[in-house]
């Protein structure tokens, strides 16, 4: 069974030893958990563990880049969205296409 408070007082163990020097970025950390004696093939023994982050993670922007057949899905999931017929206008200005880049975190077509 995986307890939260040792999980917890060990990144904050972590966090004390760590360099006193100040970083220019957000400093993260990778949590890898083996496992032992568990079989996932077996129903019984299904694995879910949930918990919730202390600091919120940054919402990310995603841009799809489609036909006009999946409109309507890219527009409820995506921050925005091209359709093939735009693509022209995209190839002509490069400027725009840095924008673009800038702006978004993820790109799906």
């Amino acid at each position: 069974m995986i307890d939260q408070k040792n999980i917890t007082q060990a990144l904050k163990e972590l966090r004390n030893n760590s360099t006193t020097t100040k970083r220019k970025f957000d400093e993260s950390v990778e949590v890898i958990i083996n496992l032992k004696n568990i079989n996932i093939k077996n129903p019984e023994e299904k694995l879910d563990y949930f918990f919730q982050l202390k600091h919120p993670i940054k919402k990310v922007k995603v841009c799809a880049l489609i036909g006009p057949e999946m409109i309507d899905d890219a527009k409820k999931n995506c921050d925005t969205v091209i359709v093939s017929n735009e693509f022209d206008s995209y190839k002509q200005d490069v400027k725009k296409i840095k924008k673009l880049a800038k702006e978004h975190d993820f790109f799906i077509a």
